[in-house]
């Protein structure tokens, strides 16, 4: 299944890129614009959650940019095992870091608004 997953990213990379954006605009709505939406409804209670925040953030990239570079995109994300993977590696962290603010921004924008932090 992998194997097939990654033949088909570097075969059809821009529709691999409407996937990933696709799964992405999920994990943002629901981990980023849902909080905001129930906070300013004033719902009792609101779940977040940093798993969802970083892959939003990182779907993302990857998705605009195997849309916009295709295959060239593709390649720098999941390197040949004859390419070095640690440009992927260090954009991964970078990406993560990036998503982990955007959680800690959320975080903070709900305790501003009254909302204890159990998270």
């Amino acid at each position: 299944m992998a194997f097939q997953f990654q033949r088909f990213s570097f075969q059809h990379p821009r529709k691999f890129g409407l996937v990933f954006l696709s799964v992405d605009l999920g994990f943002i709505y629901w981990d980023l614009i849902l909080p905001i939406q129930q906070s300013e409804s004033g719902a009792p209670e609101i779940s977040i959650s940093l798993e969802g925040a970083t892959v939003g953030i990182l779907a993302l990239v990857i998705g605009l940019g195997c849309i916009l570079f295709g295959s060239t995109a593709v390649r720098f994300f999941m390197p040949t095992p004859d390419q070095s993977k640690i440009p992927a590696y260090v954009a991964g962290f970078v990406l993560g870091g990036i998503g982990l603010a955007a959680y800690l921004a959320l975080k903070h924008f709900l305790e501003s608004r009254g909302y204890v932090s159990h998270w």
